[in-house]
């Protein structure tokens, strides 16, 4: 694997990211599994890059907003508790059940950016309960989502936060990206305890830094076109993701 074509595809996932407002793992993984690697490396390896990004965002909205670190922390508890067991259980998970699972979050995912651009013009909230397990159902799902998956979970828990924590949509955004972090760095343990080999540190780190360049540029594509553009843009990229990989699936 050449660095060249590495930094290709982490500017790529960079300036993809940042033009959709979401991707992050969704677009890591099945980049890393068309370039080669097992569909474990690839969600191992994604967990790396996807913290880099997150740190970086995280640290451009501390300057930015007023973040809440206190809700940040509640998250991240359930998130860095799930996220070694989803990491544990995808180590042992037969590559075809992992990819086709894949899959089947991508088909979610299609559904929840509709969801979320449509939470963008409303701030209804729905009780489904006490703080305590809204909290728990929030960060732990994006825990769990980074060990199995290597995706931040920030499609899941945005729209939660909005629902279930009355969270204003932005600054639920903002949220999930600081929980990300935690939530990555507890898969990246969860596979180090695993002893799964699959966390490629080199190519984590270039698909990271190469996102974080990339990133701006693509945000400021995003800020020519209009929330609607950007969503049917992420929907259709994974559809053919999902398509693309179904075929490899079955014709491996």
């Amino acid at each position: 694997m050449t660095i060249a074509l590495l930094i290709s595809v982490a500017l790529l996932a960079g300036i993809f990211a940042g033009l959709t407002g979401a991707g992050g793992g969704l677009i890591l993984v099945p980049l890393l599994v068309f370039m080669g690697y097992s569909a474990l490396e690839s969600v191992a390896t994604s967990n790396i890059a996807v913290m880099i990004s997150a740190i970086s965002a995280t640290v451009m909205n501390s300057r930015d907003h007023d973040l809440p670190w206190r809700r940040i922390l509640l998250l991240a508890l359930p998130a860095l508790i799930l996220a070694p067991v989803g990491a544990i259980i995808a180590s042992r998970t037969p590559e075809i059940a992992l990819l086709i699972a894949f899959c089947a979050l991508n088909i979610v995912n299609i559904y929840l950016l509709g969801k979320r651009s449509r939470l963008a013009d409303t701030t209804d909230a729905t009780d489904v309960g006490n703080v305590a397990t809204k909290v728990v159902a929030v960060g732990g799902s994006g825990g769990l989502l980074a060990g199995l998956f290597g995706v931040g979970g920030g499609l899941v828990m945005v729209p939660l936060q909005v629902q279930w924590l009355a969270t204003p949509i932005q600054a639920a955004a903002r949220i999930s990206l600081a929980v990300i972090i935690f939530s990555s760095i507890g898969a990246i343990f969860g596979h180090g305890v695993a002893g799964d080999n699959a966390l490629f540190w080199t190519t984590g780190l270039i698909l990271g830094i190469g996102g974080v360049v990339g990133a701006p540029i693509g945000a400021r594509i995003l800020s020519r076109i209009s929330q609607r553009t950007s969503t049917i843009i992420f929907q259709l990229t994974l559809v053919a993701v999902t398509i693309s990989l179904l075929v490899k699936i079955f014709t491996h």
